[in-house]
Order: structure tokens, then C-alpha cells, then sequence
């Protein structure tokens, strides 16, 4: 895995002994605070975040 990206994933609810969350997010990914689209709630994921953008995550039809 290398250069996965999440949004609202909690040590509690998300990394619980089958994936660690340093091994999801290897290879220049990461863990986010904010939602890295303008509005994921009403399905706008044009992705605004730099740091992803970056990165050239993401389905390139974002």
C-alpha cells in the first residue's frame, strides 16, 4: 500500500488489529482532520486538500 489517504478514521472506530494505521498510511499518506473535499456530506468530493493534491491521490476524475 503507499500514498492512501483517510478522512474520519479514529484509533477506536478504524484501526483495530487488521490493518495498523502506519502500515495504511505508508508511502506518503496520512490521516485527516478536515474533510479534503469541498462537501463530501452532499457528494462533492472535488478533492481541495494540498497535501493530497500533491500527492496525485485520488481517482483522476477528481
Amino acid at each position: 500500500m503507499k500514498n492512501n489517504w483517510f478522512f474520519n478514521c479514529t484509533s477506536d472506530a478504524s484501526w483495530t488489529g487488521t490493518i495498523a494505521q502506519e502500515a495504511a498510511t505508508a508511502g506518503n499518506g496520512g490521516v485527516l482532520d478536515a474533510d479534503p473535499c469541498v462537501n463530501s456530506a452532499e457528494f462533492n468530493f472535488t478533492v481541495t486538500n494540498a497535501d493530497i493534491m500533491a500527492a496525485g491521490a485520488g481517482d483522476p476524475r477528481w
